[in-house]
């Protein structure tokens, strides 16, 4: 059976596409920037903690001082990483379903965010590996450290962690989390002004702070009323992992920030219901089968539509190489490659954009050479969102004319550059 299903999950990760995310160019820039001397910044001389997770810039900026590919080698490591990840919930799992576990845990949806370039099969390992020590009996100091550089709420995470570390009389592990934390969160206050990134500003979506204060609390006060606490900590996530999505198991891209949570979620079913395992074992490779058809045709034809888009945007920052000013809405690549200062109508990486005062008069005084905008027409401009509309009819918009259109399928951009 267990070649069975390797040969399954190798079909499945040659099924995903391989492709790109605009959101891991950002922290790829900001780790070019760092590896050129110029600071952990996006735009040189701007600090504004625009990436989610130092972590992931680091490794980052780990490749490119070794004159990697980024694109290629970050997504080999979250490969490897997804490998590690499995092999540790495989070592948590009861032997009669060991494969079975890591059937389900191997979905299309993992192969997705590994090809993404983004952080989130980091984070997703990082939490096993923590449950995993924590499960044998190991002190996890490098997991619960990792946790809290991966993402604002690992720290939360790895917290939680050391609690229950420390209801097992251990208490190292807490120290280690609070030390880390304090020093990490004080750099950061003192280097961006600011504790948590400029994106749980802007974003709506994602993991919220009452969300991870709830979360937290339930965590502590299971670790505290239970003594078998790893089954009962996992059931919390679990339902965690179902309730924040709605009862949508089909999961999305957009629903990535809970998907470092499938392989404590699939923990915690194997672990409840370990009595009845021989008995399941149908059923759950009806489910790996259901969960891999919905999520192929869920996600597979967006994703060459956004294999288009992604293109566009890395041939629009090598386009705008000679300008040293460029407004764009979709940031990270265009930053990427035309290495120009760009000034993100999101506001993902800039806080006066961000809050929101004065935009327009704020972005025309930064002396912009080049626009490059996003649209739902090839044949003009359609998308009315993030100031758009303001910045076209404002009288200053004039002075540029139109050099070129990258057509798309569902999204066009044009680009205007000054007179």
């Amino acid at each position: 059976m267990k070649y069975l299903i390797l040969t399954y999950i190798v079909l499945i990760a040659i099924a995903v596409p391989f492709w790109t995310v605009d959101d891991a160019y950002i922290s790829w820039s900001y780790a070019q920037n760092l590896v050129d001397g110029n600071g952990l910044v996006f735009n040189v001389g701007e600090r504004v903690e625009g990436y989610t997770g130092i972590l992931w810039v680091f490794i980052a900026a780990g490749m490119l001082a070794l004159k990697l590919n980024v694109l290629i080698i970050s997504k080999a490591l979250s490969l490897i990483l997804l490998g590690i990840g499995a092999w540790l919930l495989y070592r948590m799992i009861d032997k009669e379903i060991k494969w079975y576990a890591v059937l389900l845990y191997l979905m299309p949806i993992q192969f997705i965010h590994a090809y993404s370039g983004m952080e989130t099969i980091l984070f997703g390992t990082l939490i096993i590996w923590a449950f995993h020590d924590y499960h044998f009996k190991k002190s996890g100091y490098v997991p619960l450290i990792l946790l809290c550089l991966v993402r604002p709420e690992g720290i939360v995470i790895a917290g939680a962690m050391a609690l229950f570390y420390a209801k097992r009389k251990e208490y190292s592990q807490l120290l280690v989390v609070f030390v880390t934390t304090i020093i990490y969160l004080a750099f950061k206050y003192a280097y961006y002004g600011a504790i948590l990134p400029q994106s749980y500003a802007i974003k709506e979506n994602g993991i919220t702070a009452i969300e991870l204060i709830v979360l937290g609390v339930v965590w502590i006060y299971t670790a505290w009323k239970h003594k078998d606490i790893t089954i009962y900590i996992s059931l919390i996530l679990a339902l965690f992992y179902v309730g924040y999505y709605k009862a949508n198991l089909l999961m999305g891209y957009a629903d990535r920030f809970y998907v470092p949570l499938l392989g404590i979620a699939i923990f915690a079913v194997f672990e409840l219901t370990k009595k009845y395992s021989k008995r399941l074992k149908p059923y759950y490779l009806v489910l790996a089968i259901l969960f891999t058809g919905t999520q192929l045709r869920v996600n597979i034809d967006w994703m060459k539509e956004y294999k288009v888009t992604i293109s566009n945007l890395e041939e629009i920052g090598k386009s705008l190489k000679e300008y040293n000013n460029v407004v764009a809405w979709d940031i990270g690549a265009t930053k990427f490659y035309s290495k120009a200062n760009v000034i993100d109508m999101v506001g993902l990486t800039d806080k006066q954009i961000g809050s929101g005062k004065d935009v327009v008069n704020y972005v025309y005084s930064k002396k912009p050479d080049a626009f490059a905008l996003p649209s739902k027409k090839s044949d003009g401009i359609m998308y009315h969102k993030y100031w758009l509309p303001e910045l076209l009819n404002d009288p200053r918009f004039k002075e540029y004319k139109h050099i070129n259109t990258f057509k798309g399928i569902n999204r066009h951009y044009h680009v205007f550059g000054k007179n």
